[in-house]
Order: C-alpha cells, then sequence, then structure tokens
C-alpha cells in the first residue's frame, strides 16, 4: 500500500485531500501545528493518523509527501524531507495527476463566493443523481464537504493563491478545467500580490492557455472591463468565452445566478430552476447561530470590502436595526491594504471591530469602535422598535468573542 504523509491536513483543502487519498486506498498520515474540529473529527471518521507540531520526532518514512502552502521553506519537518530527497508534491498537483486528469472538471473562481457557489453547484448535480465528486472548503449543511464518486463531473474551488512553498504559481494551474466560472477578481492576498494586475495576469495566462474543448464563463458584474477588452484581443486563446450578468439584486441571487450559468452547460433550464426551489447552505454563510424574538445573530465568512458589503446589503434588506461585528482577519485587512474601502462600505453601519489596530480604530472612529463582549451584552438588552440583528464578519473566529455572547445569550434566557 503506498504510503502518504501530508503537511498542514488541518487545512480545508488538505485535509480533503488526505480524505480523497484514503478513498484511492493510500496510507494516510500527517501533521499540522494544530488541529480543530470539524477537521480533527472528520480525519478520525476516515481513520486518518495525524499528529499535532512539525517536529522531527513527528517525521514518517513515507512514499510521497504532500506539502500545504501553509508550509514554510524553514519548517524542520520540510527541512528533512527535502535533505534526504523525497518525493514531494503539492495538494493541487496531486489532486490533478491521481483524480482530475480523469474527470470534466468545473473550476469555480473568483476574490469571494467560490465556496457558497460550489457548493449550490455541487448540490445541484448531486440532486440529478449524476454521481458527481467535489471539494468544497467550507462545511455544507446538506451534503459532505467532499466526495469522491463514480460520475466523470468534479467540482471544486480554484484558489488564485499559490500551492505551496516551492510550487509558487496559484493553484487553478493545475486544475486544467474543462469549464471554468470568473465570478470576479477583486485584488485581495496582499501578502502575495502587489496589486489587481498581478492577480488578472494569473487569471489571464490560466484563461489563455486552456484548450478548445473548455468553457470559460465570466461574470462582467465582478470583473474590470480592461481584463475582459483585453482576453477578447487576445489571439491565443482557443476556449469557447460566454460573458453573462449576475443577478445583484441581493447576494443570494448573485450566487444562484452564477451557480446557474455553470449548470446550463449540463443541464436544462427548468431543472436547474426546480432544484434551486429549496437551496443548499454553508456554515458561516449568512448562518443564523441564534435566533429569539428580538434578536438574531448571524454568522458570516465576509472578509473582503466587496463581499462585506454585499453581504450587509442582504442584511439590510431583511433588517432595519442592524449591527456589524467586523473582524480584521486576513493578511491583505490587516495591512491596511482595504482601509479607504472599507470607510466608505462601514460608513452608515454601527460597527464594532475586533483585532483592528491602533491606526485602524482611529481611522474608522466616527462608524466603528474597539469590539468587547460588555459592549455586545449590552447593545443586546437593550429595548428596540423593530427586531435587532447582530452580523458577525470575518473569516477567523472573533477571539472567541461570537461564541461568547451566545452563551451569554443562551444562559440569560433560561
Amino acid at each position: 500500500m503506498n504510503k502518504i504523509f501530508i503537511l498542514g491536513i488541518g487545512g480545508t483543502f488538505m485535509g480533503n485531500i488526505a480524505q480523497f487519498a484514503k478513498s484511492l486506498g493510500k496510507d494516510v498520515y500527517g501533521v499540522d501545528s494544530k488541529l480543530y474540529p470539524p477537521m480533527s473529527n472528520i480525519l478520525r471518521d476516515f481513520k486518518i493518523n495525524f499528529r499535532e507540531g512539525y517536529n522531527l520526532e513527528n517525521f514518517i518514512d513515507a512514499d510521497e509527501y504532500i506539502i500545504g502552502n501553509v508550509v514554510s521553506r524553514d519548517n524542520k519537518l520540510y527541512q528533512k524531507i527535502v535533505r534526504e530527497k523525497k518525493k514531494i508534491t503539492s495538494g493541487p498537483r496531486w489532486l490533478y495527476e491521481n483524480i482530475l486528469k480523469d474527470k470534466t472538471v468545473i473550476a469555480i473562481s473568483g476574490t469571494h463566493g467560490k465556496t457558497t457557489v460550489t457548493n449550490l453547484v455541487s448540490y445541484a448535480l448531486e440532486q440529478l443523481r449524476l454521481e458527481p465528486s467535489y471539494l468544497i472548503a467550507g462545511a455544507p449543511k446538506e451534503i459532505p464537504s467532499s466526495l469522491l464518486q463514480d460520475g466523470n463531473l468534479f467540482v471544486l474551488e480554484a484558489d488564485e493563491y499559490d500551492a505551496s512553498c516551492f510550487d509558487k504559481g496559484s493553484k487553478f494551474f493545475h486544475y486544467k478545467p474543462d469549464v471554468l466560472l470568473v465570478n470576479n477578481i477583486e485584488f485581495d492576498h496582499a501578502d502575495i500580490f502587489d496589486n489587481i494586475d498581478e492577480i488578472e495576469s494569473n487569471f489571464f495566462k490560466l484563461i489563455s492557455g486552456l484548450p478548445q474543448k473548455s468553457v470559460v464563463l465570466l461574470n462582467r458584474n465582478g470583473i474590470r472591463k480592461s481584463f475582459l477588452n483585453q482576453l477578447s484581443l487576445n489571439a491565443s486563446t482557443q476556449s469557447k468565452i460566454k460573458i453573462f450578468s449576475a443577478n445583484e439584486s441581493n447576494l443570494i441571487q448573485e450566487n444562484i445566478s452564477s451557480a446557474t450559468e455553470v449548470l446550463k452547460e449540463f443541464i436544462d433550464l427548468k431543472s436547474i430552476q426546480k432544484i434551486f426551489k429549496t437551496l443548499p447552505s454553508v456554515r458561516r454563510r449568512f448562518e443564523y447561530v441564534y435566533k429569539s424574538n428580538s434578536l438574531d445573530v448571524i454568522d458570516d465568512f465576509a472578509h473582503h470590502p466587496t463581499a462585506i458589503s454585499k453581504t450587509l446589503k442582504l442584511a439590510q434588506q431583511r433588517y432595519q436595526d442592524l449591527v456589524l461585528v467586523l473582524e480584521i482577519g486576513s493578511n491583505s485587512m490587516k495591512s491596511g491594504t482595504h482601509d479607504v474601502k472599507l470607510l466608505e462600505v462601514l460608513k452608515d453601519t454601527k460597527t464594532f471591530l475586533v483585532n483592528a489596530s491602533k491606526e485602524q480604530i482611529s481611522k474608522f472612529n466616527e462608524t466603528a469602535e474597539k469590539a468587547t463582549l460588555e459592549k455586545l451584552i449590552k447593545i443586546c438588552g437593550e429595548r428596540t422598535k423593530k427586531k435587532r440583528a447582530i452580523l458577525f464578519c470575518g473569516n477567523k473566529n472573533f477571539n472567541r468573542l461570537q461564541e461568547n455572547l451566545i452563551n451569554h445569550l443562551i444562559s440569560d434566557s433560561t
């Protein structure tokens, strides 16, 4: 039995890679700095052995090593693997060579919305009993986060982030998609990209390299006109380009609209509309985590100004009394790259900030203040004429502020 050792097994993507490897009959082991639920529980359920800590004593001799992009070149285990000239690969490369090369690949790309649209497409194909395989970098409620089946279709998120410390190209270069959705392109990942032009260059290279049989679906509402113009003038582009405009009435309809464009390549529109009468959901995507007669608490993964703005708009359509708790969690948010856009997004919303720098607290002081549990408890206890909602937006855990608030609300109501 082929033995595989995964560095960075606790991440959503790499944890799912571990499950796929196990499904293929591999003997799978892994290590990460720390592992938390739900991934730690999922790995145990799959009987995948893992260890915590990148210490040399956690090294395991294996036939192949899959290195996650959280692993740096100075990682002791990685250095040992390289020093001993072991066979190494990145997660995206392993996925293509072992699974995707034999599938029809549906790749969902964009700065935001990837997880939700991937879930919608995977769910629809599953409902139609087409036995799709898929990899969703989130926690869907109706279907597993990843599944390897006999059908020819494979749906996955096509991330523009780099594949590994030795494979610095965007992950999506490995996937060679037959159908590619580009839902939006904005500046993000300030730790590896200097500007939006660099990101667009990667998308341009990806699309230009696709064969004639491939279909590229471009949402003009989320992409700069200059990029679309450049692509139309590129003589080397062989794939079939289709440009559409996603429904922007609200965030839910926008995601459904983009998913529908993908599914129309395989299914008739009437069947798609019938399936989406009941929508699948993903944890941390406008998820209600507490409800009462006077107060709702909503958790959302939005961590880019555009995603935050669209999530706010959806909440404002449902609530007249809204409070935002915004976590400064991503590298781009922490760097201050998005501060100007955030000022515009937050100007009319009562906002509390988590993990903001002193400079950001000062910059946003007219509309936002530092979040504390005491302040949020006070907000929740205020009498209001309209039902109030507290919307948490961020890609981390809010320093457990949300968890502690909900525990207080539950205990206070009993």
